[in-house]
């Protein structure tokens, strides 16, 4: 499998499967690429994608930061690899805080980044992330093209 390389997409021809890294979303510290598409049937997966921003620190503020900084960066992954934010067909949201508490404040942010064919979408409260202070992510999964 190719070693992830920040905005390259490199093509693995004996799986079928291309890797995408954004070049304008920071750069992960493990082993990991931000999306995978499978070549043959269009189908793009992504990792699940943080608030941080492009120059790696976590976005400063509380969830709806980092929110709109996940947001971004996944339009950014899905750009690097040909597909919108209209091409996402299922969406998982991560988050480190109950969605009660920031509902009012975290839909809107949602409704600018999924305007229309909105997608599957599944929310998971979770006890914490691979970061201490992340409290945001979100995973999707787009068919190119």
């Amino acid at each position: 499998t190719p070693k992830p390389v920040k905005g390259e997409a490199v093509t693995d021809a004996a799986s079928n499967r291309t890797f995408f890294n954004a070049p304008d979303s920071h750069q992960p510290r493990w082993a990991f690429n931000e999306a995978v598409r499978v070549d043959a049937g269009r189908l793009l997966v992504t990792s699940a994608v943080t608030g941080f921003e492009a120059d790696g620190s976590l976005a400063a503020g509380d969830i709806v930061r980092q929110a709109e900084a996940a947001f971004s960066n996944l339009e950014a992954v899905l750009r690097s690899a040909g597909a919108t934010m209209r091409d996402v067909i299922k969406v998982t949201v991560f988050l480190a805080e109950p969605f009660a508490v920031h509902r009012e404040r975290l839909q809107p942010i949602r409704a600018r980044y999924l305007t229309a064919d909105y997608p599957a979408s599944t929310l998971v409260q979770v006890s914490g992330f691979s970061h201490p202070d992340c409290l945001f992510q979100i995973e999707a999964m787009a068919v190119v093209g």
